[in-house]
């Protein structure tokens, strides 16, 4: 629905963002909140590649459970994680919320579930420890999980009533057009010098940009090799 422009004249401004995904879209909202001039360049359309294919859950921490995270990363790093985690789903609620952003936004909770009586131990201590981080739980019984999971028989899960649901790519494109971002479509990152009093040229197809900074929101190999 909300489509940009490409880049047709140089232009300069205080940051240059290349990749147009949910990243770069992010970055150029709160750079521009704290009132620096920012432009955002794709080389397709927003929201496109992984932020398109994305699934868009909005969940705690790194993927994986808490408990196993504590193994990975340490128990302080990882109640970080889990608490950042639950502030920016809070942040992205009230964004979309409060500017009625096209998003695609659905709040259905998550439940991970138990099998046998082991994994069931395991979600008890997952809540407890969970709970002592001031991130609040409630333990399901094999009754209460029919209404998630009616095709399997599992004896517990653990209810993450806070998690929810984006189309990424409306979201990033909603969120671009409602706060007037300089983004331009359909405009490829050739290359970048430094020229002088440290600024930096990014050149275009049709255009460069200059810039004091330079930020990659964009996992395209071209940009590794």
């Amino acid at each position: 629905k909300y489509r940009f422009p490409n880049l047709e004249e140089s232009i300069s401004t205080d940051v240059t963002i290349v990749g147009g995904g949910i990243t770069g879209i992010c970055s150029a909202f709160y750079l521009q909140q704290a009132g620096y001039d920012v432009v955002v360049i794709e080389q397709d359309e927003v929201g496109s590649a992984a932020t398109g294919a994305s699934s868009g859950i909005l969940y705690y921490g790194s993927g994986t459970n808490f408990l196993e995270a504590t193994k990975l990363f340490g128990k302080d790093r990882s109640a970080f994680l889990w608490n950042e985690s639950k502030e920016t789903m809070t942040l992205i609620e009230n964004i979309i919320e409060k500017n009625n952003l096209e998003s695609g936004f659905r709040k259905p909770g998550a439940v991970m579930v138990a099998k046998n009586d082991e994994e069931r131990y395991l979600l008890e201590i997952e809540q407890k420890s969970l709970k002592n981080i001031g991130i609040n739980t409630e333990l399901y019984h094999n009754t209460d999980i029919k209404q998630f999971f009616r095709g399997r028989e599992f004896i517990a899960g653990l209810h993450f009533p806070e998690c929810s649901q984006i189309h990424p790519a409306i979201f990033s494109a909603s969120l671009a057009h409602c706060f007037d971002l300089k983004i331009f479509e359909n405009t490829k990152f050739m290359s970048v010098e430094e020229i002088k009093d440290e600024t930096i040229l990014v050149k275009t197809p049709k255009a460069s940009l200059r810039s004091k900074k330079l930020i990659f929101a964009t996992k395209n190999q071209f940009l590794l090799d």
